[in-house]
């Protein structure tokens, strides 16, 4: 977990600003199961926020092999989001995130969207 000048938490898997790269992207497999837990302390009290991040297979995306891996809070209360992480590269394809879509649109390799699914 890293921290910002003024305190703030950039733990990246959240952090919609960061999404092109995650080191937990270089685990991810068709059986990537992982359960993530931030901590947030404040005067003696604490609260501890699970993610799970769950694979679900392999798909082709903009012509490329990519892991789906689904990010959620576990309970349904919050916003689950679906990722595409490049299987080669390691890199985020497309993120949809309810109300949010993110998709890489230039890279050093090739990129298909119009013959892409998604």
């Amino acid at each position: 977990m890293l921290y910002g000048e003024s305190g703030e938490v950039n733990a990246n898997y959240g952090n919609r600003s960061i999404l092109l790269f995650s080191p937990w992207m270089l685990a991810a497999s068709e059986n990537f199961s992982w359960k993530v837990e931030t901590i947030y302390s404040a005067k003696g009290m604490e609260m501890a926020v699970p993610t799970y991040f769950a694979s679900k297979g392999k798909k082709r995306v903009a012509g490329r092999e990519a892991y789906e891996i689904d990010v959620s809070d576990g309970d349904g209360g919050g916003m689950a989001s679906r990722f595409f992480i490049d299987a080669e590269k390691r890199v985020l394809l497309l993120a949809d995130m309810g109300n949010l879509t993110v998709r890489m649109e230039s890279a050093p390799f090739g990129l298909d969207w119009e013959g892409a699914q998604n």
